[in-house]
């Protein structure tokens, strides 16, 4: 119990994500999931119509195009689910994080909390992630050099995150941060 809210998880391997009753959670986090079948796509677009979040967090197993066809609305009879298209290969740089500004719901809680350590927080490794124009897409957190690393959208009644960056430490020290 936390502030009054009941919070639950369940781990299911990516190959039982259509036989999962994903109805009886709010939100969704799929990490360093390799690929999307057509029928997870709608598995994933039906929640979302139900007003369901999902997050998706990279990694090492990510095949980007295969993101784009399936989730990215790039293939005939495909799913628009993601707020930013993958490019086709991580990037290996160590960049910091942008806040930018704070204006993003989601990063506001981190605004004065300078001891957190979002600002000294590196990422070493990501996918750039590509906004299309008239996207009603929002940028949550940059690098330094201003490119989106935590892109959010409403998708039907509910809300998609895509975060380029992995889960874990393998990529970015982020998951530590308190």
């Amino acid at each position: 119990l936390a502030g009054g809210v009941v919070t639950r998880s369940r781990l299911v391997a990516e190959s039982l994500l259509v036989e999962t009753d994903l109805g009886r959670y709010d939100c969704v986090f799929l990490v360093n999931v390799a690929q999307f079948t057509r029928g997870e796509g709608l598995v994933l677009d039906n929640y979302l119509k139900s007003g369901g979040g999902v997050v998706f967090f990279l990694g090492d197993r990510v095949r980007p195009e295969q993101y784009n066809q399936i989730l990215g609305g790039m293939a005939p009879g495909a799913f628009d689910i993601l707020p930013a298209r993958l490019q086709p290969a991580p990037v290996e740089k160590r960049q910091m994080l942008n806040p930018l500004e704070y204006r993003h719901p989601i990063i506001e809680v981190f605004r004065g909390q300078e001891r957190a350590g979002l600002l000294a927080t590196p990422v070493e490794k990501h996918f750039p992630l590509e906004v299309p124009a008239e996207s009603a897409s929002q940028f949550v957190l940059a690098l330094d050099d201003g490119t989106p690393l935590v892109v959010e959208r409403p998708v039907h009644r509910g809300r998609v995150i895509l975060v380029g960056t992995s889960a874990d430490t393998a990529w970015t020290p982020m998951p530590l941060l308190p």
